[in-house]
């Protein structure tokens, strides 16, 4: 994560990410907030994800939406109604590069680790920028 901007007077922040090739998110959220991402170059594959049931101490549930598969150029967006999704670099030898533009600054993001049962964990985990 490459922070590039945050307005003082709108809130909003653009982050650039660095993807290895392979390298992916799990299941996770933005914190309540909307985001775009565009591809800037390589190729990206977005899979949405629909909330069938939270519950902590049962586990969470989801079912699989959508799933696109992004190059340079294609853009995809999450909204604050819908906000779970998983993102990888399915190239096996190439780098992927994104820029994201998000409603507010990202301190942090719920992740849903799976287990053998079909449910999900949730996790809070701390993002960090290098700039």
């Amino acid at each position: 994560r490459h922070e590039l901007y945050c307005s003082r007077e709108h809130g909003y922040c653009v982050v650039a990410m660095v993807w290895a090739p392979g390298q992916a998110t799990p299941l996770h959220d933005h914190d309540g907030s909307w985001c775009v991402e565009a591809v800037w170059s390589g190729q990206l594959e977005v899979t949405h994800w629909h909330l069938l049931q939270a519950d902590d101490d049962s586990g969470w549930r989801f079912a699989q939406g959508a799933r696109q598969h992004q190059r340079a150029g294609d853009c995809s967006g999450l909204l604050a109604s819908a906000p779970y999704h998983s993102v990888r670099n399915p190239d096996p030898q190439a780098v992927a590069v994104s820029i994201h533009v998000y409603q507010h600054r990202l301190g942090q993001c719920m992740v849903f680790d799976p287990d053998r049962n079909g449910r999900h964990w949730p996790r809070l985990l701390p993002l960090a920028n290098d700039a």
